[in-house]
């Protein structure tokens, strides 16, 4: 087939042929991107709401659940609690999940589901706090109780050791149902107990003349009016009261519990269903798009078949002039130079001559780059089977040397590495990292890559100077231990907070015997009314200046944290009992001379309340035992009118 035989026309249609195919090719590969951007942008319409609304809502109700279970077991903690201290620690934990709870509530859409379970929060609130009153109502009354059993067997043991026989015979089945009396719990052991005393008195009813007036007082204080019988029903009422609200609590938390299960639920239907949605309309797209790429393959087959018996057929004939040699210009007027695959041939000739023009150039190129290498700043060397080849003049100099032909003369750390790595086959690798020039005092990582110089394989060693960047490590290291001291400090008052506690009982364990240390815990007086007469911010502030008054006190060894809400712990190491004392009582004194008023309080400021524990003392076993009795103390302290300090010269059962 010759080119002389194809009339001029015949490539105009050919190419408007073509301009056709491509147009409606085009238009599938458009169609294909409409049909992924509208999916994109469905995708992320439905991300944003989930992202936003769905799942938010999802996880304030899943962290609720959590918060409402531990709040369960702080419930039993509080009914089991057998100190002040302890129910006032698990007090302020049950308040601060409540709050917790409240904010998930608070970013839950505003609907029935979440009206209601903001009522009964409300109703386990104020329940609570009942709760808490009761039960320290109950341990207070239980620690009288007990207290009065331990009285009345000490004077009755006293009875019958200066008593005679029939003392004996009245006193001893007597302190032994009051013995009893210690682990009985039940209302019916009580009333048991009372009706065996009464049977045992009324059988020496003849004798009751030979007691003493001790002996009367005695027998009055376990059957009399307001006696011990009296106290232990007192007790046991007090004990049906907490059972009572304990069980109205745990309905509360059920029906919380319930309707946080039926919200969770709810919002997981409705992210379900819009998956389900976005899943069908995913399906019609998927069905659409496969639909236009079958429509584009096939007018992509037909084009094929088409350029075969037309465009290839003339490929095949310029192929055929190229491999003779003699394409002439003569041969290349048959083509359209401007537009056909005639102006490829044209071309050909051009390359050529390009080509060894280009060749030239990049030998220039190679020479100017490495001259640039050999005078630069980089450090390279080439390595051939433990012989240096070749390197800068940069190299040499970091090791004070003009010149290196052995890897042996590098250091010590630098020759390991290059002969343990051997030839790196793959891209670029550090075999030594930080070395440190002792010379330049500077870091530099060593590197090593397999290269082909002069036709052998070589290692192209570099030194890369990293100086910047392990500066920039130990600054880094620096400011991690800055940030771990500052996350044990307390961020309203600069004391240390809590976090510190368990590491101070350690530190303190470890004490010898000769070393001694003090614990005073403060709390500031009625500071909940102070909170609600001035506000919240105005309570802080009062923190602040009441925590920088306790750590004026502090030496190099002292630890003064804040324990609780506005209760302190101040850490006493090498003083003696009377300065212990002395720094308390400077304490009370000097937050009173703050004159921070307080309209709510009997002393129209704010005042603090300490309580004292020195090692040393025998109630005070181990370090844990020594902030237990200095609570103790500090409720002393309170019931006995605040503002004042109870240490080891105010005996415990004053506190009655």
């Amino acid at each position: 087939m010759k080119f002389e035989s194809l009339p001029k026309h015949f490539f105009h249609s050919l190419k408007f042929k073509m301009l056709v195919g491509f147009v409606l090719l085009f238009a599938c590969i458009g169609m294909m991107n409409w049909i992924s951007m509208d999916r994109m942008q469905t995708f992320e319409n439905t991300i944003v709401h989930n992202t936003q609304e769905q799942l938010p809502i999802m996880e304030a109700a899943s962290l609720m659940q959590t918060q409402v279970a531990f709040l369960s077991g702080l419930m039993t903690q509080m009914t089991e609690a057998n100190s002040q201290a302890e129910l006032r620690i698990v007090s302020d934990e049950i308040n601060y999940l409540l709050k917790g709870i409240e904010q998930q509530l608070e970013r839950l859409d505003v609907n029935t589901p979440t009206e209601h379970l903001l009522a009964i929060l409300t109703k386990l609130t104020n329940s609570l706090e009942a709760t808490a009153h009761i039960q320290s109502q109950h341990i207070i009354k239980s620690k009288q109780v007990s207290q009065n059993i331990k009285h009345i067997l000490s004077n009755a043991l006293d009875s019958m050791e200066r008593g005679n026989l029939l003392h004996r015979q009245i006193w001893i089945p007597i302190s032994k149902e009051i013995s009893l009396l210690l682990s009985s719990t039940k209302l019916f052991e009580i009333s048991a107990s009372e009706r065996k005393i009464k049977r045992i008195i009324a059988q020496h009813k003849t004798s009751k003349h030979l007691l003493d007036e001790d002996d009367q007082a005695l027998l009055q204080q376990i059957m009399g009016d307001v006696g011990l019988f009296y106290q232990l029903k007192v007790r046991e009422e007090k004990r049906k009261d907490l059972s009572s609200i304990t069980t109205q609590n745990q309905i509360l938390l059920d029906g919380m519990t319930e309707d946080s299960l039926r919200l969770f639920d709810q919002k997981s239907q409705e992210v379900k269903a819009r998956a389900n949605e976005l899943i069908s309309t995913i399906d019609q797209a998927r069905f659409n798009y496969f639909v236009i790429i079958a429509f584009g393959l096939i007018l992509f087959v037909l084009s094929l078949l088409y350029l075969k018996d037309i465009l290839f057929s003339r490929l095949i004939m310029l192929s055929n002039l190229i491999r003779s040699g003699n394409l002439t210009k003569h041969d290349l007027q048959n083509f359209d130079l401007k537009n056909e695959i005639g102006d490829i041939a044209y071309q050909l000739s051009n390359y050529l001559t390009t080509i060894d023009s280009q060749r030239n150039q990049l030998q220039q190129a190679s020479e100017q780059l490495a001259n640039v290498i050999k005078f630069s700043k980089l450090r390279i060397a080439i390595v051939q089977d433990e012989q240096i080849v070749y390197h800068n003049q940069s190299f040499p100099r970091l090791f004070d040397r003009t010149e290196m032909r052995n890897v042996g003369e590098l250091p010590a750390e630098i020759s390991k590495a290059i002969t343990r790595n051997g030839l790196i086959r793959h891209t670029s690798s550090i075999i030594l990292k930080s070395f440190y020039s002792e010379a330049w005092q500077r870091w530099f990582d060593v590197s090593s890559v397999t290269i082909l110089w002069e036709g052998k394989e070589s290692s192209l060693v570099s030194l890369v100077d990293v100086t910047d960047r392990e500066n920039a490590a130990k600054e880094f290291k620096e400011t991690i231990s800055l940030v771990e001291k500052e996350s044990q400090k307390d961020a309203l008052t600069g004391l240390y907070n809590r976090k510190i506690y368990a590491s101070t009982l350690e530190l303190l364990e470890q004490q010898s015997q000769d070393e001694s240390f003090a614990m005073l815990v403060c709390d500031i007086d009625n500071f909940k009314a102070y909170n609600d007469s001035y506000g919240h911010q105005s309570g802080d502030d009062a923190l602040r200046a009441v925590a920088q008054t306790i750590a004026s006190f502090c030496q190099h060894k002292d630890v003064a944290l804040r324990y609780g809400g506005e209760e302190f712990l101040l850490v006493l190491f090498d003083r003696n009992d009377e300065e212990v004392s002395d720094i308390g009582q400077r304490i009370i004194n000097q937050v009173y001379d703050l004159n921070i008023l307080h309209k709510t309080s009997e002393f129209k400021r704010v005042t603090i309340s300490i309580g004292v524990a020195i090692k040393g003392e025998s109630l005070v076993t181990h370090p844990r035992s020594c902030f237990e009795l200095a609570d103790q103390r500090l409720y002393m302290a309170k019931r006995n009118g605040r503002n004042q300090l109870i240490d080891q010269s105010t005996p415990l059962e004053l506190e009655g």
